[in-house]
């Protein structure tokens, strides 16, 4: 008897089977990248954008690399730049192969997240539908090239997704960018900067006057400019003298066909002032200052010169002393006269500068401070005055001459000093003197209380001793 044929039962299987594994991925993890550029044709020596995009981004971590191709003989790769739209993405470029370039990226924010808190809750990666731009090339063309000008994407990989997934990828169309035949007319610029300035607004292609603001203590400043077509000319005229007030800085543009031409113009005000206008500080006890400029007559410490500090990110006009950490400003607290002050940059703490009661040493600043009532005097010290830098100042003083005065250094550290007249400094009063006078009081109390036991002693012995010899010398009579 024939066993029946299996084969039509396995074909109906597998043919059930193998559909299963022809289905097309879904839509949403499917991506298709183009590679495009506004410029409809270019010039020998221009700078060229090309942008890379995504047609949707569903729940991207990170891509790449993906492979720019360019003619190396006639492309010169300038930069990558990073998206406006990713802006948690940190990007990586490779161009160690000519003619390619590979530009990877990652969501530090949101795969540290995702590791963290998982996404049952919110997925924080980022999700698009719309197109995104995922980076963009600058280029400049060289001289040495053909009729047009081709880039494409090689390549694409590695398109991760926060649930563990990979996204599907499709390429587009190559792309080839004409060169014209005629001379370039770009009379624009690419870049253009100032040394230690900020530009306002911030430097835009299509944005020809700017203004910025520098200190007094700035007379020059360099600029720099690159043209949008390498073959345009740039002259740049000022900045290598700034007055006070405004100076106007040009940079004129002429385009290779030399009839095109743009101008660009800086206007930068030097400050009359030392002192930035809103500078301030707020001291270590909450309140707060305004710097002001140093008068045009002023009396400072000797040994004290003027220079400049960055004080609270301001740079601020100054006197200060070699070895003393204290810098002598001018400020206003807003309810009293403007003065100098003595500023600590490590302890914030501001000092009124008062020349009858403050006194600069060699490396510290001390004031006078009236005596705190738990404060106890030395000992053998009482009231009195002595003349100290053409001041007469309040103190305390002993019979062996020495003058002390209660004063808090820079740092906040509060005590006795004494005065030495023949150096004209400062010394920490240690009260050893007193303390040797106290030892030497309870030593004697000591030695008195122990010289009076003895004494008691001997008489009590004595009187023993006395009492024994009368007994045997005298005996009493006994009876019978």
């Amino acid at each position: 008897m024939r066993r029946p044929c299996k084969l039509p039962f396995i074909l109906i299987v597998l043919c059930m089977i193998l559909p299963l594994y022809a289905l097309p991925a879904r839509a949403d993890e499917q991506i298709g990248l183009r590679i495009y550029s506004s410029a409809e044709e270019v010039h020998s020596g221009d700078i060229i954008t090309v942008i890379v995009t995504a047609d949707n981004m569903p729940h991207i971590t990170s891509f790449g690399p993906v492979e720019i191709d360019y003619d190396a003989e006639s492309t010169e790769y300038i930069s990558t730049n990073t998206s406006s739209q990713l802006t948690d993405f940190v990007y990586q470029t490779d161009t160690e192969t000519s003619g390619k370039i590979l530009v990877s990226a990652i969501d530090e924010t949101s795969t540290a997240a995702i590791e963290e808190l998982g996404i049952e809750l919110e997925d924080p990666s980022y999700y698009s539908t719309e197109e995104t731009i995922l980076f963009s090339v600058s280029f400049r063309i060289n001289t040495s090239t053909s009729d047009s000008i081709p880039f494409r994407i090689g390549g694409a990989f590695d398109f991760n997704m926060s649930n563990g997934g990979i996204a599907s990828i499709t390429i587009g169309e190559d792309m080839s960018i004409p060169l014209a035949a005629t001379l370039s007319n770009d009379a624009s610029l690419e870049a253009l900067s100032v040394s230690g300035v900020t530009l306002s607004p911030p430097f835009s292609t299509n944005v020809y006057d700017y203004t910025a603001t520098v200190n007094r203590s700035v007379g020059s400043v360099e600029v720099y400019a690159v043209p949008g077509n390498l073959w345009a000319g740039v002259t740049i005229n000022g900045g290598k003298t700034l007055e006070y007030g405004e100076n106007i800085i040009t940079v004129d543009v002429v385009a290779q066909d030399t009839v095109t031409s743009s101008q660009y113009v800086i206007h930068i005000n030097r400050q009359e002032s030392y002192t930035t206008e809103g500078a301030g500080l707020v001291d270590s006890a909450g309140v707060s200052y305004a710097f002001l400029n140093l008068p045009a007559v002023c009396v400072v410490p000797e040994g004290f010169s003027q220079t400049t500090r960055i004080i609270n990110g301001y740079q601020v006009p100054v006197y200060s002393r070699d070895g003393v950490g204290s810098v002598l400003i001018y400020l206003y607290d807003g309810f009293s006269e403007p003065q100098f002050y003595f500023y600590n940059p490590t302890t914030r703490r501001v000092i009124p500068y008062s020349p009858g009661s403050l006194f600069v040493e060699q490396s510290s600043i001390l004031s006078l401070e009236p005596v705190p009532d738990d404060v106890v005097i030395p000992s053998g010290f009482v009231s009195g005055k002595r003349e100290i830098g053409g001041n007469i100042v309040e103190g305390y003083e002993d019979p062996d001459g020495r003058f002390i005065i209660y004063m808090t250094d820079e740092f906040g550290n509060a005590g006795f000093f004494r005065y030495d007249s023949e150096t004209g400094n400062f010394y920490e009063y240690t009260y050893r003197e007193d303390r040797n006078e106290v030892y030497f009081k309870a030593l004697f109390v000591v030695f008195l209380i122990v010289a009076v036991i003895e004494a008691v002693i001997i008489s009590v012995t004595i009187y023993i001793v006395m009492k024994i010899i009368k007994e045997r010398t005298n005996p009493r009579p006994k009876r019978v």
